[in-house]
């Protein structure tokens, strides 16, 4: 009997991510509606598709929202909304006043050490780390004219059925013509029709389905309507509503939107009108209703401020109310900003913002405009809608009066700008504090998490002199700690002028040919004869390569430094090409639509509501949530052959944790290729693995190796190999697993047509190009994987399978390659694994624990992937756990139900009575508790089964040893791998175990810090740290690293220990005696005593105050100051010349002129100074002569 081979997915997956259905989804027509909102809108009108933890909606009609393409924030088309189950999300808070809600697993955007713009988990995302915002939002889809915004405006009047609408005859007439011509009667849509008619009077709501049915657009009904009245329904009701007029041309709409934003600011809840003491404002107010609106207004005094009265604001109350969601009541807490201006242009927009911050808002003395409102729906709306104008705000919050307020906080230079290009104050005395002068860098938006460090390493590697880039302050600038959008806009700009003038390559062999000669400790003139450089273009490298730290200068001479060996060798090609590589991801960020802000809070949350949600924007994969750059979901189930379209079909059998792909089904996908390299097939099917990663895989583990037969690592061909891609191959080297490489995102690379299907099909159809730059992706692959020792070459490439690793270009979002990946697959199961598949009808049943966990009204259960065997309800099993052989009994075997069948996501599984290998089965059983991931479980109890777990679980040899890190793992097959590469690398461990980082775990580690600090670090891979474990941690100061990635973990530590040893080495030096010789200046003692002042000259080593001087080995004083000039100076090197001034010492008993005189260094530096120091050869010296003489001084007192 032949089983499924079990398949695996490891190296660069893409998780699921959800937000939280009240994450607002920015939509490119301008609406922002929660995600929640999105998925009950569409629910009706898309094909529903049922997933194992949810529903997706795939959408039948085209939904745009906003996405990051290349840097480039555009409308995208997204193709499913997902509802599915998560009880645990991170709540990310940023510094904006922005947050959201995610999945642990979600990814933001932010900047890498090499400038690329790289995801980040969420779980992983540190405080004062930087994630990525849209710079704006440009509304491009369905954008309304003034047309669209008339009929928009008079159906959102229409749900109000009080309001009555005057029409013009010439409407009236059409009306009835339009009636007249094909017969039909307006009984049943018009209340007292004649009457109506005959008035030109109607009620708008019964007006508008009537124009409906006659083909007559709203636009027209707006157009045609003479006024507006409120009329109330009821009976014996007043209707003495004063009439208003509509806004007829574009500029009155505009000023009606002005001063709805009055309104907004500083408007009654009662009527409407505006409270105000400013005479401009009031004025405005005034003209509009009479010009436009053709009421009366007046304005009357009351007890602390004017009021503007217009004689219609029952009626224009009422349209406030339908039209632009004004509140009926607490206004302070409950204003938003009105839905209707979302979907209209900008400059409908500002206006609104205009009047609104007239009223409101204010300049505060840093030049930076603010609104302050008790409701935080309309300071974050404000705030959605400024992105609109590329004015990225700031919200932060504060009290008053017992009061909580809403602040929305606009700074720095270019959104002041845009602010006052395309918004403004219309008061003058506003727009007169707005001084743009007084503006600076917003510290919020602008700054990036860039060092001027950074800058200044990217510069030297590119063999560009401060002083070539002619930008003031530049090492200033280089010192900061963090470089605005800006600043690094001017960096750019003026590095890419420099490198692309011809003589640039010139000016570079120049720099190589001083810095190659200067190996040679030589004085100015020789090099200059040598170098054969202008003297003026000399001495100007000399000087750029002192400041740089490439050059020593010694007594007029100079030599090259280490560090400027290191970058000779960059400028040689060593590294060259990271370089520029470097410089191309800043330019990419400089020129994106992204800004970065920083984190100020994570926090691992539940889950109020049982669902989160998300889409799938299958183009680029994100879209924007928040404010933020949201990473969608991307499924591997088109790499795995399981999209939910086959398994609704029923053509796919879904397993508990594993998806069966039969036979047919590849038979149709690939047959053709099957045949075309000629393998032959009988075996079954595949059996993948649903949960990707090498977790998963490590604990698909067993005796010896891996169940899994085989292994696909997905390799992103835009970014090749990533740490979970090296750890993935390093992992599968490990088990010794055969593999293939899915080589993915091939629709990604330049002048490549992706199109679903085959890729050999495909390929045919490219251009030559196009099929370099792949073939170019397909051997850095195959380079890369020779350094891992293993041979590879494309699929159809390959001369011998058992020697060669095949890598098939995909895409999988598109779905090319899929049917290549299939058919190698099934091919080169049947062709090597044919005895490894063959398993006896009547083996006993054997698995691997796959995940532990607690299902609604079942309890605790395990998911098990069986690879031998069968398995019984009421069979007695044996599994591995945390404190030994659990032995249990089978109280119910569970599979997904058929897709088809799932309607309530609370029922989902379907019992049965028997489950043959191989296969995915969730396990009920009492007593699995402690049951643990990746540990073996086994049909029976007799003393032989258990001894077969105990054996299996020993040989995991976790050897540790007495001094170590410490290390927590989520499971068993983890803890295998994870002490593998540790040691592998060289890192002793202390102590390894399944399960979270407790208190317990941090008081080991403080015990391990006593003797070593390197090792008294924590490990959480793939696990959690518990609240109180974490307390502790910061208060005893224990390090823990957090991740799940192996080589992440690893190189985040070895980068804390570099830092903690320089950090160590500084201290030392501090704390060191720097060796020094100095000579007393003849004709230069200036006080004898009290203190002793004279002139020295070092001629060695470097001389500062508060030191010991000694002559002949005796001690004569305590340096106390030296001067240069009459200034005091903290050091003097080599050559200087200075005035010192040593206290109790005395020109006529210590020393005279011409005396030698040395620093004088405790025995017990000299081993550390020797150690920690850099010394030149002539301080090295004098060292010596510090040391010989201590030596004759000691002998001297032992006699």
């Amino acid at each position: 009997m032949i089983r499924q081979p079990i398949i695996t997915v490891l190296g660069h997956i893409d998780h699921g991510k959800c937000i939280s259905g009240d994450s607002q989804i920015f939509l490119a027509n301008g609406r922002i509606k929660t995600i929640k909102a999105l998925f009950e809108e569409f629910k009706d009108k898309a094909e529903i598709l049922l997933d194992d933890d949810g529903i997706a909606l795939q959408l039948r009609e085209n939904l745009y929202a906003f996405g990051e393409e290349n840097g480039k924030i555009k409308p995208v088309l997204i193709s499913h909304i997902w509802k599915l189950k998560k009880e645990r999300l991170m709540a990310i808070k940023t510094r904006t006043g922005g947050s959201i809600k995610t999945t642990p697993e979600h990814p933001f955007l932010t900047i890498d050490k090499n400038f690329s713009i790289i995801y980040k988990q969420a779980k992983d995302v540190e405080i004062r780390e930087y994630v990525a915002v849209p710079a704006e939002t440009k509304v491009t889809i369905n954008a309304k004219g003034f047309d669209e915004i008339k009929a928009m405006f008079i159906e959102k009047l229409a749900e109000n059925p009080e309001i009555l609408i005057f029409v013009d005859n010439e409407l009236n007439i059409e009306i009835k013509t339009a009636m007249a011509n094909i017969n039909i009667s307006a009984n049943g849509l018009i209340s007292n029709q004649y009457h109506a008619f005959k008035n030109n009077r109607f009620r708008l709501n019964e007006f508008i389905p009537l124009a409906r049915q006659l083909g007559i657009k709203p636009e027209t009904i707006y157009e045609h309507t003479k006024c507006i009245k409120h009329s109330s329904k009821k009976q014996r009701a007043s209707h003495r509503s004063t009439k208003i007029e509509l806004p007829k041309t574009e500029k009155e709409f505009k000023e009606m939107l002005y001063v709805i934003g009055m309104i907004w600011g500083d408007g009654s809840l009662q009527n409407a009108q505006l409270n105000s003491n400013d005479a401009e404002l009031l004025k405005k107010y005034k003209e509009f209703f009479e010009n436009s609106l053709k009421v009366k207004c007046g304005v009357c005094r009351k007890r602390t401020c004017y009021e503007a009265q217009q004689y219609g604001w029952k009626t224009f109350k009422v349209m406030l109310e339908s039209v632009f969601d004004f509140p009926t009541k607490n206004k302070c807490e409950s204003i938003t900003c009105p839905q209707i201006l979302q979907e209209m242009p900008n400059e409908y927009i500002a206006p609104f913002i205009q009047g609104y911050f007239d009223t409101d808002g204010y300049v505060d003395r840093n030049a930076a405009v603010e609104v302050s409102s008790a409701s935080e729906s309309m300071i974050t709306g404000l705030n959605y809608l400024l992105f609109r104008f590329g004015i990225n705000s700031k919200i932060y919050t504060k009290t008053g009066l017992g009061k909580k307020y809403y602040v929305l906080h606009i700074s720095g230079r270019n959104a002041i700008n845009s602010f006052v290009n395309q918004i403004n104050f219309s008061l003058k005395r506003k727009r007169d504090r707005l001084n743009t002068d007084k503006t600076t860098t917003n510290r919020v938006f602008e700054l990036t998490p860039i060092s001027g460090t950074e800058i200044a390493n990217l510069r030297k590697g590119l063999s560009i002199l401060a002083t070539e880039l002619r930008i003031p302050y530049l090492k200033k600038i280089e010192s900061y700690e963090m470089i605005s959008i800006p600043c690094l806009k001017k960096f750019t700009k003026s590095v890419q002028a420099i490198i692309g003038k011809e003589e640039f390559q010139k000016k570079l062999a120049e720099k190589i040919r001083v810095l190659e000669l200067l190996k040679e400790e030589r004085v100015y003139g020789e090099l200059y004869k040598t170098a054969n450089i202008t003297h003026r273009r000399l001495v100007n490298y000399i000087l750029g390569f002192k400041n740089d730290g490439f050059l020593i200068e010694s007594n007029k001479k100079y030599k090259t430094s280490p560090y400027g060996i290191e970058t000779l060798n960059k400028w040689h090609g060593f590294g060259k090409n990271k370089v520029q590589k470097q410089l191309l991801n800043l330019i990419n960020i400089v020129e994106s639509e992204l800004r970065f802000v920083q984190v100020i809070n994570t926090e691992e949350i539940a889950n109020t509501e049982e669902f989160v949600y998300d889409l799938t924007q299958p183009k680029t994969h994100n879209f924007i949530a928040n404010g933020f750059v949201i990473h969608n979901t991307k499924l591997l189930d088109r790499i795995r052959g399981t999209t939910l379209a086959d398994r609704e079909a029923g053509r796919i059998t879904q397993h508990i944790g594993a998806t069966e792909v039969p036979l047919r089904i590849i038979d149709k996908i690939s047959g053709e290729l099957i045949k075309k390299f000629g393998f032959s097939v009988n075996i079954p099917g595949l059996l993948f693995i649903d949960t990707p990663g090498h977790a998963a895989f490590t604990n698909l583990r067993k005796r010896g190796g891996s169940i899994a037969d085989l292994a696909i690592v997905v390799v992103d061909a835009t970014q090749g190999f990533q740490p979970q891609t090296i750890e993935a191959v390093n992992i599968l080297k490990t088990y010794k697993t055969p593999f293939i490489v899915a080589l993915n995102k091939i629709d990604k690379v330049s002048e490549w047509n992706s199109v679903t299907g085959s890729f050999l099909a495909n390929e045919k159809n490219q251009t030559k190009s196009a099929q370099n730059i792949l073939d170019e992706k397909v051997y850095q692959i195959v380079s890369l994987l020779y350094g891992f020792g293993f041979e590879s070459e494309r699929f159809d490439r390959i001369t011998d399978f058992k020697k060669q690793i095949a890598i098939v270009p995909i895409s999988a979002i598109v779905g090319e390659g899929i049917p290549e990946i299939l058919m190698m697959l099934t091919g080169l199961s049947q062709r090597f694994l044919k005895d490894e598949l063959e398993i006896a009808e009547n083996a006993e049943g054997k698995g691997t624990v796959l995940e532990v966990k607690e299902e609604r009204g079942l309890g605790i259960t395990v998911d098990v992937i069986l690879y031998q065997g069968s398995l019984k309800v009421s069979d007695t099993i044996v599994v591995g756990g945390k404190n030994g052989i659990i032995e249990t009994k089978i109280r119910a075997l569970l599979k997904p139900k058929p897709l088809s069948e799932i309607r309530d996501p609370k029922s989902k599984f379907d019992s049965v009575s028997e489950i043959f290998a191989a296969s995915g089965i969730k396990i009920s059983a009492p007593f699995l508790e402690e049951a643990i991931s990746g540990s073996p479980l086994i049909k029976g109890n007799s003393p032989e089964h258990k001894q077969l777990i105990l054996d299996e679980i020993k040989a995991i040899k976790i050897d540790t040893e007495q001094e170590g890190v410490i290390a927590k793992v989520d499971a068993l097959g983890s803890l295998e791998a994870f002490v593998h590469l540790m040691k592998e690398n060289g890192i002793s461990v202390r102590k390894a175990d399944v399960g979270n980082v407790t208190k317990k775990d941090v008081v080991e580690a403080v015990s391990v810090k006593e003797n070593d600090i390197y090792n008294a670090v924590i490990f959480c891979f793939n696990s959690n740290i518990e609240k109180a474990a974490e307390e502790e941690a910061k208060t005893l100061g224990i390090k823990i690293f957090k991740g799940d990635v192996i080589y992440t973990l690893l190189e985040e530590y070895k980068e804390w220990v570099d830092d903690q040893k320089k950090h160590e080495k500084e201290i030392k030096r501090a704390q060191l005696v720097y060796p020094a010789k100095i000579k007393v200046l003849p004709g230069h003692i200036f006080r004898n005593s009290g203190p002793a002042i004279f002139g020295i000259e070092v001629l060695a080593g470097k001389l500062k105050p508060k030191v010991m001087l000694v002559n002949k080995g005796k001690t004569i004083g305590l340096l106390e100051s030296i001067q240069n000039e009459g200034k005091n100076i903290d050091k003097a090197e080599r050559g200087n010349r200075v005035a010192i001034s040593v206290s109790k010492a005395n020109a006529e008993k210590h020393f005279k002129e011409n005396d030698i005189l040395y620093v004088y260094i405790p025995e017990k530096q000299f081993a550390d100074i020797e150690k920690y120091l850099e010394m030149d050869e002539e301080t090295k010296e004098a060292f010596e002569e510090i040391k010989n003489a201590a030596s004759k001084e000691k002998e001297n007192e032992d006699e």
